[in-house]
């Protein structure tokens, strides 16, 4: 549907940190994405929806579901910052947990 964000992958995969990491690209991303489905299908199953607002941005996921209609929504608003070493466990979960809930997957299924 949408191009994963990939945070923990692209910031966040080493344990720890010696040197402060730097975000030096602001990402903002605002995704809005609808299907309907043919006759005969409904919705099984839709990603949770997903709030984080922390100190190193915000992030939002959530769907809305009506009839034959499924409309996903997504909204990432993360500054270019400087993450300190002492910070960096914090921001390694704000990462993973974005990623997480962007693996979550929509169940069709026949009626």
């Amino acid at each position: 549907m949408t191009s994963p964000l990939g945070l923990f992958t692209e910031y966040a995969s080493l344990r720890s940190r010696v040197f402060p990491l730097l975000v030096d690209t602001p990402i903002f991303k605002r995704d809005s994405v609808s299907l309907i489905l043919p006759e005969g299908f409904t919705v099984g199953e839709t990603p949770k929806t997903m709030e984080s607002e922390s100190e190193f941005g915000r992030y939002r996921l959530g769907t809305i579901h009506a009839d034959r209609t499924l409309e996903i929504r997504r909204e990432a608003q993360i500054p270019p910052q400087r993450v300190e070493t002492d910070a960096y466990e914090d921001f390694r979960n704000f990462t993973r947990a974005i990623d997480e809930a962007e693996q979550q997957e929509i169940l069709i299924e026949t009626r």
